[in-house]
């Protein structure tokens, strides 16, 4: 039988996803406080948040000292351990993983420097290795992961190659979509970092209360993510926000000119230049 917005089995998962939402970035809250966030009545939210808690999406908040006469109503929040999530930033000078919590809270981070001149295999190789290794030091597996994310670059597809250009020597050849499934079974997205960047200031960042969003990444390169009424604008094949590939700006000599600066100290490391 099709599933239906009448079906019993859909309307509760569809209540526990609206108990969900009301949990998470909010304080302990009561069954009184999430009815009155949800609209959804007090009997229906008290089954409701014991199951998402009996499920592990929940958890009691335990009440402290207080002089408050009488047993204090019981509070629920989000279990934002109950699942873990990858980063991944492939950078030209550097590959940096961090894995968190379910709220974006960090749990283990390593960043290890990249050569600008490696290849894919040899740049997949280090990201396969900082990944095991942010794992190990976790105590977790591929298994645990609920979702991976890798920021890159240069204008990403739909596909999650970056096909367009890219500063990567042979990354148009790379599908790092393939790459990632073979060891991890969830979702693995693939998108541009400064898109990346604009979302997670919306989410996390100073652009919390904003639905129009423009964010500008000035480093050795050049690039703009672009949030319009709440929605990432990608543009044709990811390229919306290259602003660094436009030729009149002259940004796209921009990282050769600061390489060869002749106030560049001879003991720079690559990538410093700007610094």
């Amino acid at each position: 039988m099709a599933t239906t917005g009448t079906d019993p089995a859909r309307m509760r998962e569809m209540n526990q996803l609206t108990i969900v939402w009301a949990l998470r970035g909010n304080p302990p809250s009561t069954v009184t406080e999430l009815a009155g966030r949800t609209g959804l009545s007090r009997p229906a939210v008290d089954v409701l948040v014991q199951q998402l808690v009996a499920e592990g999406w929940a958890e009691v908040e335990e009440p402290g000292a207080s002089s408050t006469v009488g047993r204090p109503a019981r509070r629920y929040r989000f279990r934002a351990g109950a699942g873990h999530v990858l980063g991944i930033d492939v950078g030209v000078h550097k590959i940096l993983v961090m894995l968190s919590d379910l709220e974006g809270n960090l749990v283990q981070s390593l960043r290890r420097p990249a050569d600008p001149e490696a290849g894919p295999d040899d740049r997949l190789a280090t990201v396969d290795r900082c990944v095991d290794e942010v794992l190990r030091e976790a105590g977790m597996t591929a298994a645990d992961i609920w979702a991976v994310t890798v920021g890159v670059t240069g204008p990403v597809d739909a596909s999650g190659r970056t096909s367009l250009f890219t500063p990567l020597p042979g990354w148009n050849a790379v599908d790092p979509v393939a790459h990632l499934t073979e060891r991890f079974g969830c979702p693995v997205q693939v998108e541009n970092d400064c898109k990346l960047a604009a979302v997670a200031e919306r989410w996390k960042g100073v652009a919390q209360d904003a639905d129009d969003i423009v964010y500008v990444l000035a480093g050795i390169r050049t690039g703009a993510g672009l949030i319009i009424d709440g929605t990432l604008r990608r543009g044709h094949g990811g390229a919306a926000g290259e602003i660094g590939a436009l030729k009149a700006v002259r940004w796209l000599d921009a990282p050769g000119h600061l390489a060869g600066c002749p106030g560049v100290p001879a003991t720079a490391a690559q990538g410093e230049a700007a610094g």
